[in-house]
């Protein structure tokens, strides 16, 4: 009975196959006609007319042609086929798959994690330099406002302030202790994406070692969120862009209490 089946699908597959292809070539030379007829500007309302058809019976022979796949058995073939592309289309286009080959997949996604990762160390040691150049400045921006207060005498911020170069040396500090608080963040942020790629990549290397045991699904479902993690991090892998919120910096006069409180 099974053989009886597989035969009349095989008979049916081919038939389909067959009126999808009449539609196919059909449309195209009704496509050829339409475009010389309206080049040589005959009937438009008739060039429309064709176009439509032709259109229409395109669609008809391409959703033939995957009825028959589908009924024949083919179809899931041919999703596995160019599954491969659009799972790696969206991060890498120069990697088109035309087979759907699993540990060739998953390994270019390691290579991704692996990168992103390499990517986001630079920027924390790029992050950890500039705290360090702005500690430094503090510090010696600290050293000029007690030069000025000891030959000046200024006791109080009131008369302090009035001094332009202690007022302008307190706002530079203003502005480099919100810097290095706000770079802070961002170092810490960078630190947990660096230890989630790794998670990812030590998981994802932990399954391509038995990548031809795992189901096509499971391998997608891996594949999706190792992609969402990556989308997650890679903006900060960019630019550095810092932005600092005014209300959340220190006062002038709270900058020199704490010089003169000895922090």
């Amino acid at each position: 009975m099974e053989t009886i089946f597989s035969i009349f699908r095989h008979i049916f597959s081919i038939l389909f196959f067959s009126t999808a292809a009449v539609f196919i070539v059909g449309s195209f030379m009704v496509f050829i006609q339409g475009v010389t007829a309206f080049k040589s500007n005959e009937k438009r309302d008739m060039t429309l007319v064709i176009f439509g058809f032709g259109i229409a019976m395109l669609i008809i022979g391409c959703f033939i042609f995957y009825l028959a796949a589908d009924v024949s058995g083919h179809m899931p073939k041919i999703k596995e086929k160019y599954v491969a592309v659009s799972l790696n289309m969206k991060h890498s286009y120069k990697h088109i798959f035309h087979h759907w080959n699993k540990e060739v997949v998953l390994e270019n996604k390691i290579e991704e994690l692996n990168n992103l990762q390499q990517k986001l160390a630079a920027k924390q040691l790029e992050i950890q330099n500039l705290q360090s150049e702005y500690s430094n400045e503090i510090e010696g921006l600290v050293d000029e406002i007690r030069e000025l207060q000891q030959s000046g005498n200024f006791r109080t911020f009131s008369q302090a302030k009035e001094h332009p170069g202690i007022f302008y040396n307190l706002s530079l500090i203003q502005r480099k202790q919100a810097y290095i608080a706000k770079l802070q963040e961002t170092s810490v942020r960078l630190k947990y994406g660096i230890y989630e790629l790794k998670y990812l990549e030590r998981a994802a290397c932990d399954d391509l070692k038995m990548v031809k045991t795992l189901d096509n699904e499971v391998v997608e479902t891996l594949i999706k969120n190792i992609n969402t993690v990556i989308d997650k991090y890679l903006p900060d892998a960019g630019k550095l862009a810092i932005e600092v919120d005014p209300n959340s910096m220190q006062t002038p006069e709270q900058i020199w209490q704490q010089i003169n409180s000895g922090n």
